[in-house]
């Protein structure tokens, strides 16, 4: 089973990673440098609108290309992956390697 193996299971990875070959994920520096924006800009903003608005506004792009929307932002600030929390087809394991964000930051965020 894929998910067992740490492997992500389609070929998107979330923002702040790459798919390595093996299907494993490997942090992507650049991009976990935006998560860690993001969820900075959310603490200071607290809204996911707003920040959407200011990652628009510099120019900066989702992992797709697209512009920022409140549910995309959404979508980053509650993905437990940037705390290190792989949870994949019911495998839920702690994997320290995944970490991009400190704890107290992500619980900052969730309030």
């Amino acid at each position: 089973m894929p998910a067992r193996e740490h492997k992500w299971p389609n070929p998107h990875p979330p923002l702040g990673y790459d798919k390595k070959e093996d299907g494993t994920l490997v942090i992507n520096s650049s991009e976990a440098k935006l998560v860690q924006k993001i969820f900075n800009l959310y603490i200071r903003q607290k809204s996911m609108a707003q920040v959407a608005f200011l990652l628009n506004r510099e120019g900066i792009r989702t992992k797709k290309g697209g512009k920022w929307t409140a549910r995309a932002v959404r979508d980053i600030i509650t993905n437990n992956l940037y705390i290190g929390e792989f949870c994949v087809a019911g495998v839920k394991e702690h994997l320290e390697k995944y970490r991009i964000l400190n704890d107290k930051t992500f619980q900052k965020a969730k309030k």
